[in-house]
């Protein structure tokens, strides 16, 4: 296989090739390969988070850690997270 390599602009998905090359290997079946050169994304930086910020917003039991009852981790591991436990 050959190859060669030049830079070209798309138009409606037409590949335009340069003059040198338009009648390189006419009639031949060919492999294109696009590469796009990476643009370049403008990143936001994050506000740093604020200690505090949902202070009694949430609410967490005294028993939030505690172990699952049998009924509880039958109900956890019958559910969708575990099809095949």
């Amino acid at each position: 296989m050959q190859a060669i390599e030049f830079e070209t602009q798309l138009e409606n998905g037409l590949i335009h090739l340069p003059p040198s090359y338009q009648h390189w290997q006419t009639g031949k079946q060919v492999k294109v390969i696009v590469l796009v050169e990476d643009i370049v994304l403008q990143t936001v930086k994050a506000k740093p988070r604020q200690p505090g910020f949902l202070k009694n917003q949430i609410e967490m039991r005294d028993d939030f850690d505690a172990p699952m009852t049998e009924e509880e981790l039958a109900l956890w591991y019958d559910s969708p997270l575990f099809p095949n436990a």
